[in-house]
């Protein structure tokens, strides 16, 4: 049964046939290529062990809670398939549809262990690399086995009963399905008769409706018949009357009634013996139409189910060839990646070992280079004091050098500020009459703008004065005409903002009319449109009258095909009974389906409890093979904890050497490294040096280039002092030759005019302006000559 797993003839099963579901792509089934991975990558370091540890367990967690989900569909591992090889696992997603899939047991595929990789040979390696690898290996593969170990007796243990509990809860779902379906049965069966009902009474209805149509039209022509025969039989007694005797014409009337009355009674059953023949026959080829159409359905489903047999059957043959090939091709791969596990083993470890003589090597070359550059070093820093020493002798005495030509520059600038301080009083009284002058062109120009700003103060009072006049006649023009009279400057602006309003009236305008005729265009469109819609309507209109007239005469052909099916349904509920007998015959069918169901449900109990207990039995043997390992695992973590310690022994004694030496090289590192910051700092501050020593010679050159520059021009002007002070003094003594010369011809005319008496007032006129002349003379005199002395 497990071997009809995705039979293309399951895959669209009835409601309440058997069906056999297949393993989806969702479900959590962990294919071969997944294991082979797993095998393929092996651990090759503790924290990856760790790590790939850690995710089983989480795998194994998420597994188990799916399981609920999935309708109990778990990984196949392949101790499970060693065990069972030739019977495949398949699980269903539905179990009220499928027995043989209810009681297989799926095991979680985490109980695989990976091969240990083979350690490389010892003459390979050191004994500090080999108990490290060899301890990191024995951890990880403790850990790992343990772990696994543990979670797979709780998963099996877990799924077990969850199974368990799962094939109840799916047996109770199954009785209570067998349950709904009899009631289901039993509520068709019933709603059958009452339709048959129904039937029945609306055809015994529909029958005594036409024959009381037909009664009517009976009497009718009767009445018309007996009215004629009436006639005809007085005319006719009459006649007899007058031949016959009294006698004769005493005929009752109510013989004629009842002879008139069982004539009409033969003709009516007459016809409706008729009618009823016809319903009949008809009832009778309807259900032997039935009857045909049925046995074609039989053997139509006859042929199907057989049909599918033969393809359920093809199938099994395909999958066991398929699965056997498989096992087969996973054998072989297994076996390729196990010999191309161990090439990598042998290639890592010799890459290992590699690495290692690499590392020696490079260790040696740098512990021998960075000796020669500490040598080096020393070299540089002996040859680094000596040029230090130099250059600060070197530096002191230009510093002596440039302290002396400083002293000689400052009595340089002393004497040049005493020039500079003459020449300012020269020109400060040159300044005053400038300013003097300056002052009054100020004035003159203050005044003028006065005169301006007055003139335009009055000319904004006009204008103003101009603007309230206007204010009553252009009341919201108001402030701009004020800021137009107030700033004329802004006047243009204005005329141009009043010319754009203009423009923007006349587009306005331009663009009403445009807007206009566009509205008036759109508006005759829309009328045209309307008028189009209008004719629409009117089709339409004449349409419906159209359909209207049909649907008249069509609703008069389904009143006469609704009276010729009700014909149909009264001969049809003449042939319920046979359809009644075939609903009993189909119960009883069901009712011996479901006696096979039962027999079979008890047969797969027997087949359950018996992989039950062969589940035990091969839970048991696991747990013997467990034990043993255990065991096995206990001797070698014995072993592997001796050897970890005499590995750590070995590895402290390393790394205390290790340590020593380091903090020794460090040590060394950091007085190397305060020696070459001493030395940087000593080389940064003479290359400093050097850069002010030469600014300053540089600025010292220049200096002393400018004060012989400024002592030639001082010399010229000395030169050009002492010939003016030369030409002043001449032109004193001129003026003292001159002065005793007036004093003598003074004295001469005082006398004179005291001699007589006219000329008196002239000579005192001339005498203090003459006076006063020579005192300005020798005023200035005086000062140049104090300004050459203090020269010179």
């Amino acid at each position: 049964m497990s071997s009809l797993k995705n039979a293309p003839s399951l895959t669209l099963t009835s409601r309440k046939g058997f069906s056999f579901a297949a393993v989806d792509d969702d479900d959590d089934y962990i294919g071969p290529s997944e294991t082979m991975q797993e095998v393929r990558d092996p651990p090759r370091s503790t924290s990856r062990s760790k790590k790939k540890s850690a995710r089983d367990s989480k795998k194994s967690k998420e597994g188990k809670e799916r399981t609920p989900d999935s309708e109990g569909d778990g990984p196949v591992s392949s101790s499970s398939r060693k065990i069972s090889s030739s019977k495949t696992v398949t699980t269903s997603d539905n179990y009220g549809d499928d027995y043989a899939d209810d009681f297989e047991e799926p095991v979680d595929s985490d109980d695989y262990i990976p091969t240990v990789g083979t350690p490389p040979p010892a003459a390979a390696m050191t004994p500090a690399s080999k108990s490290k690898t060899l301890m990191a290996d024995v951890e990880a593969e403790e850990a790992r086995l343990y772990a696994t170990v543990q979670e797979q007796l709780r998963l099996e243990k877990e799924e077990v009963m969850q199974r368990i509990a799962k094939w109840e809860v799916d047996q109770a779902k199954k009785a209570d399905e067998m349950r709904q379906r009899e009631e289901e049965l039993k509520r068709q069966l019933a709603a059958q008769q009452q339709r048959e009902q129904e039937v029945a009474q609306r055809l015994s209805d529909l029958v005594g409706q036409q024959v009381s149509q037909q009664v009517a039209v009976a009497s009718a022509a009767s009445k018309t018949a007996a009215s004629s025969t009436g006639a005809a039989a007085k005319t006719r007694v009459s006649d007899a009357a007058e031949d016959v005797d009294e006698a004769e014409v005493g005929i009752s009337k109510a013989e004629l009634q009842r002879r008139r009355r069982r004539e009409h009674e033969r003709a009516v059953g007459l016809r409706r013996a008729e009618e009823e023949e016809a319903a009949h026959a008809l009832f009778q080829r309807l259900a032997q139409d039935v009857r045909e159409v049925f046995h074609e359905l039989n053997l139509s489903v006859v042929a199907a189910e057989k049909e599918r047999l033969i393809k359920d059957e093809r199938y099994r043959r395909e999958r066991e060839l398929r699965d056997r090939r498989e096992d087969m091709a996973r054998a072989e791969k297994l076996q390729k990646e196990l010999k191309e596990r161990e090439e990598r083993e042998a290639k890592f470890w010799a890459m290992a070992e590699q690495r290692d003589e690499k590392f020696r090597t490079f260790l040696e070359e740098r512990l021998n280079r960075d000796e020669e550059e500490r040598e080096a070093r020393l070299k540089r820093d002996l040859e680094d004091r000596a040029t230090r020493l130099r250059n600060e002798k070197d530096l002191r005495e230009e510093m002596d050098k440039i302290d002396k030509e400083r002293r000689a520059k400052a009595e340089e600038e002393s004497r040049h500020h005493d020039g500079l301080v003459l020449t300012a009083q020269i020109e400060e009284v040159s300044a005053r009459y400038r300013a003097q002058l300056e002052e009054v062109r100020r004035q003159m120009e203050a005044d003028g703008v006065r005169k301006d700003e007055l003139q335009k103060a009055e000319l904004n009072m006009m204008a103003k004065r101009y603007e309230a006049s206007l204010e009553q006649l252009q009341q919201q023009h108001a402030q701009q005409l004020a800021a137009m009279e107030g700033h004329v400057s802004n006047t243009r602006r204005i005329e141009a903002l009043v010319a754009t309003m203009q423009e923007t009236m006349e587009a306005t305008k331009a663009m009403n009319e445009r807007l206009f005729t566009e509205r008036s265009l759109v508006l005759q469109q829309k009328e045209h449109q309307l008028d189009e819609r209008q004719a629409v309507l009117d089709a339409m209109v004449e349409e419906m009258k159209a359909s209207q007239e049909t649907v008249a005469a069509e609703r008069v052909r389904v009143a006469g095909l609704y009276a010729k099916f009700e014909l149909a349904l009264s001969s049809f509920s003449k042939s319920s009974e046979e359809d009644r007998r075939t609903f009993r015959e189909a119960h009883a069918h069901y009712d011996t389906l479901r006696q096979q169901a039962e027999k079979e449900r008890r047969l797969m109990l027997g087949e359950v409890a018996q992989e039950r207990k062969m589940l035990e039995q091969q839970f048991e043997e696991f747990l013997a093979k467990k034990m043993e390992a255990m065991a096995e695992l206990q001797s070698e973590r014995v072993a592997i904890a001796r050897e970890r310690a005499e590995a750590s022994m070995i590895r402290e004694r390393q790394n205390r050497d290790e340590t020593d030496l380091l903090k020794a090289l460090r040590s060394r590192e950091e007085e190397y490294k305060m020696k070459l910051e001493s030395i940087e700092s000593d080389r940064s501050t003479a290359c400093h040096l050097k850069d002010e020593h030469k600014r300053l010679c540089d600025t010292a050159a220049a200096e002393l280039q400018a004060l012989r520059q400024e002592r030639e021009r001082f010399e010229l002007e000395k030169k050009d002092l002492l010939n003016r002070f030369e030409t002043i003094r001449r032109q004193a003594e001129e003026a003292a030759s001159s002065q005793e010369r007036l004093m003598i011809h003074f004295m001469g005319d005082r006398n004179h005019v005291f001699d007589g008496s006219g000329e008196g007032v002239g000579v005192h006129r001339g005498e203090p302006l003459v006076c006063n002349a020579a005192s300005r003379l020798q005023m200035d005199l005086a000062r140049q000559r104090a300004v050459l002395q203090s020269i010179g």
